[in-house]
């Protein structure tokens, strides 16, 4: 299952000079939505709006779906103004 859900999703990794900061995976379902399930920002890249632009680059290459993010840092979609639905975000 972990293998077909891997097919079935889309990572971005950022990089700065060679040096990792962040990245977002989501799970994609092409008919309806694309759901954000991990999003890290190494702790010294924080607050940089690194996690926000994986985020915009997640909505612009899928800009006919919707993006859900399913978290367990509810704060940080929150603090970003993103308006909670049941148990997800959407962005």
């Amino acid at each position: 299952n972990y293998k077909n859900s891997l097919k079935n999703s889309v990572s971005y990794v950022c990089y700065e000079n060679s040096e990792f900061c962040a990245y977002v995976r989501a799970m994609l379902d092409k008919d309806f939505a694309v759901y954000v399930s991990e999003l890290y920002v190494r702790p010294r890249w924080r607050n940089k709006s690194i996690g926000q632009s994986l985020l915009e680059r997640v909505k612009t290459d899928y800009p006919k779906l919707t993006v859900y993010a399913l978290s367990d840092e509810d704060a940080y979609y929150e603090k970003k103004g993103y308006k909670k639905i049941g148990s997800v975000f959407e962005l």
